[in-house]
């Protein structure tokens, strides 16, 4: 693997798919020639991966690691300002400080966090959070499982005050709550649930706020308002379906949509989040 990687300097986008070198295995990609943009691991046996040098490097896909510690580290990677990380963890697996998985990166601007409707793998921290953070322009979380709550998710708009997009998707799976699925994964929990309190009292540079996932309940739309008034510049709010799912409606065929449809229930949404008075952001329905 590392004479294959080593041996070729020209490639720009690179993927490895359930790539596997033995129990415990550390890759090591050090290609300092390397012309590599993208990069993009998935089902990947590897204990670790360390990039060690990737000089070019500006966007990374990591989905489904298998790691019982941290699943990989950054060294020279001067470019690197798009990062997303997929996975729903194991019982067998802990979670992460975010500031030491991102740890070497300077100029990130995206990032996208998926739990996969599991357990939020990624741990509460403090100031360290905010200097990787603290160039971000776009930061994604999803897969939130639709019983958590999502007051926790404000505290990461503390942590990143350059922020213009915000995005959350919340996970709404029937088909994942049998209990053969459940033996596979840790028990869903979410250490930020008591983490939810805004320190400053608004927030200059957002935008735009996109919700997936948005469905007609109190707790979603208690949400939105909050981050309206939290955000004085907030110019567009993105509500959005949930995916469809051929294998939840193949489990119960009366699921019905509690997504604003009509031109109705969409006006009532409207009417309670407020718009239609002045400096209103625009509210979308996809």
């Amino acid at each position: 693997m590392h004479c294959l990687l080593n041996g070729c300097e020209q490639l720009q986008h690179l993927m490895l798919t359930n790539c596997d070198t033995g129990d415990e295995s550390v890759l090591k990609i050090d290609m300092p020639n390397s012309k590599v943009s993208y990069l993009k691991l998935r089902s990947c046996r590897f204990e670790k991966v360390e990039f060690m040098c990737l000089p070019k490097l500006s966007e990374l896909h990591y989905e489904l690691w298998y790691s019982f510690n941290t699943p990989f580290s950054f060294g020279i990677v001067p470019c690197l300002e798009e990062v997303r990380l997929v996975c729903s963890m194991a019982h067998y697996q802990s979670g992460h400080d975010l500031s030491e998985l991102l740890h070497g990166t300077k100029e990130l601007h995206t990032l996208t966090l998926d739990f996969q409707g599991e357990k939020v793998w990624m741990l509460p921290e403090g100031q360290k959070l905010h200097t990787s953070f603290k160039n971000l322009s776009k930061l994604f979380l999803h897969g939130i499982y639709v019983r958590f709550g999502l007051s926790w998710t404000k505290t990461l708009l503390e942590a990143a005050p350059s922020l213009k997009t915000f995005g959350i998707k919340v996970w709404d799976h029937v088909c994942e709550d049998s209990e053969e699925t459940r033996n596979l994964y840790a028990k869903r929990t979410n250490p930020w649930q008591k983490n939810n309190k805004l320190i400053t009292s608004r927030h200059l540079h957002l935008t735009r706020l996109e919700f997936g996932g948005f469905i007609a309940v109190k707790k979603h739309l208690q949400f939105v308002r909050t981050i309206m008034d939290y955000a004085s510049n907030l110019e567009t709010i993105l509500l959005e379906e949930k995916d469809t799912c051929e294998d939840c409606d193949a489990i119960n065929s009366n699921l019905t949509s509690r997504f604003p449809r009509s031109k109705c229930e969409r006006d009532t949404i409207l009417s309670q989040l407020g718009i239609g008075v002045s400096c209103s952001p625009q509210i979308i329905f996809k």
